[in-house]
């Protein structure tokens, strides 16, 4: 069951959603990658928050340790790293 305490979740989508749409439009036109990584990960971090938004109900943590650690307080998870979400978020660091 999804939690609705916190009603910010989809500005994390509109977010993300906004730099792959960003991103896409400065592609074609710049030869700086960096950029392109940058928004990227950004990006990517905003669906991360949006997901744990919208299964916590609450705000995601301000910090990256923090929500590592939000992460790793979900049942789901057998052990410390299995969760696919929390794996992929820590590749991103």
């Amino acid at each position: 069951m999804v939690k609705e305490s916190y009603n910010g979740c989809d500005l994390f989508k509109e977010l993300a959603v906004k730099n792959e749409t960003f991103v896409q439009s400065i592609d074609s036109y710049s030869n700086e990658v960096g950029w392109s990584i940058t928004i990227r990960y950004y990006s990517a971090l905003h669906y991360v928050n949006y997901f744990f938004c919208k299964t916590t109900g609450k705000q995601p943590p301000k910090n990256h340790d923090l929500l590592k650690k939000e992460l790793d307080k979900d049942p789901k998870n057998k052990t410390r790293r299995s969760s696919p979400l929390r794996c992929h978020y820590c590749k991103m660091q």
